[in-house]
């Protein structure tokens, strides 16, 4: 199983809450991980569907996983979002994700 990523949104924001200036590498994967946050709050209230319509960013032997990113805010831990890949197993936990620019519960 893959080593599971932790990540805090708010390590990468500046005090406007805005993305810092960071290289293209590490930008795509904050932004990558935005789109995770994005996809779980965009769903409605009574949404219990996992799956999201984002493809896993992982190349397991330089050739793309064609997985789909299964993500959910568990009832008992309603702070972070838990993310999953079931092809090639990549996972991690998103916290500090509340009040981001990439969290669309205001906006239903």
């Amino acid at each position: 199983m893959s080593k599971t990523w932790h990540t805090n949104m708010q390590h990468v924001l500046d005090e406007n809450g805005e993305l810092v200036a960071m290289p293209g590498s590490g930008r795509r994967l904050w932004q990558y991980l935005g789109s995770i946050v994005q996809a779980v709050t965009e769903r409605g209230p009574d949404d219990r569907e996992d799956q999201t319509p984002l493809r896993c960013r992982r190349r397991p032997g330089r050739k793309r996983c064609n997985g789909r990113i299964l993500a959910m805010i568990p009832d008992e831990d309603p702070m972070t979002i838990h993310w999953f890949c079931p092809v090639c197993e990549d996972n991690g936990v998103i916290t500090g994700w509340q009040g981001t620019l990439w969290d669309r519960r205001r906006f239903i």
